[in-house]
């Protein structure tokens, strides 16, 4: 196949049918003569007393097989993302998918579990910098994924040296509170388009792609994110205090504008474009970046001081 013109395109059909039951995400980009295929799947933690919600858990795991001439190459990293055993059973109860059709099936469960490694990425990368100001003031806030048919809930906590998204349980839609609702209805609409995308397969990257390339296209994906929930900032700020503290809900508004806004000095007609972009397939999206076109170009030069 590979030495086949049409070889390429075989391989990635056949492999997405066979990985399709098991992915949580999928990922199809790189050039013509370097593409990538990318999945997220989950591994069971085995062997491990159970003291904390990581260690009885199911950590994600992103594996990237890319091909170049002729040849396969294949590696993996651990995603940012653990799932409790507490929170898939409750998948299993709540979440409405299981039926006589399906109740034989475990991995009926998967495209509920879809957003998490795009959000699991996202959040990590917020609350990086929400740590150098607040963490040891506020160690805990609360934050969201959005599934098809309700919400996890869960935090980010230190797990092996590195901050993971612990999803610790699973609600229902019929069953969510009014912010909770509000919140998911946020999440779900800026999560059009970048659930397959390089930020639902971070922290591995793609070989034969240069760095600093892998890294334009991560920086514009945060941004897009970032500029889709600007304007809910009062909602997620709401979301992430989850008390009555309003000195706490304070801060946190002020740390969201920084980072949703500030941190992110694009301009509304470059978002537009990168919009447009996305709208053509995510791989068109990614080929744009190892070839970017002159308005692209532009774009590049202000991410670059980011």
């Amino acid at each position: 196949m590979l030495t086949h013109k049409t070889g390429i395109e075989k391989i990635k059909k056949y492999h997405h049918d066979e990985f399709k039951k098991f992915a949580l995400c999928y990922v199809v980009g790189g050039s013509k003569r370097k593409p990538f295929i990318g999945y997220v799947a989950i591994n069971q933690v085995k062997n491990r007393k159970y003291n904390e919600w990581t260690e009885a858990a199911f950590l994600g795991e992103a594996v990237i097989s890319n091909i170049y001439d002729g040849k396969h190459f294949a590696k993996s990293e651990f995603s940012p993302f653990a799932i409790s055993q507490h929170a898939l059973a409750r998948v299993y109860q709540r979440s409405k998918i299981i039926n006589e059709a399906n109740k034989s099936d475990p991995y009926s469960i998967i495209p509920e579990l879809a957003f998490i490694p795009l959000w699991a990425g996202y959040w990590r990368f917020l609350h990086k910098d929400f740590h150098k100001s607040y963490d040891e003031k506020y160690k805990e806030i609360n934050l969201y994924i959005p599934s098809p048919n309700g919400l996890f809930l869960g935090q980010l906590k230190e797990f092996e040296s590195s901050k993971i998204y612990e999803v610790r349980t699973y609600i229902h839609v019929d069953q969510l509170t009014k912010s909770q609702t509000i919140a998911r209805s946020i999440l779900l609409n800026a999560s059009a388009g970048l659930e397959n995308s390089l930020l639902s397969l971070f922290p591995a990257n793609p070989s034969f792609v240069p760095e600093k390339v892998f890294y334009s296209e991560l920086v514009c994906l945060l941004a897009i994110l970032s500029n889709r929930l600007q304007k809910n900032i009062d909602s997620l700020a709401e979301m992430m205090a989850g008390d009555n503290d309003d000195f706490k809900l304070y801060e946190i508004k002020k740390f969201l504008i920084d980072y949703l806004i500030k941190s992110f000095p694009v301009s509304d007609e470059y978002f537009s474009y990168l919009e447009n972009l996305l709208l053509k397939g995510y791989s068109n999206f990614n080929y744009e970046f190892i070839n970017p076109g002159r308005e692209l170009k532009k774009i590049l030069e202000v991410i670059s001081e980011i």
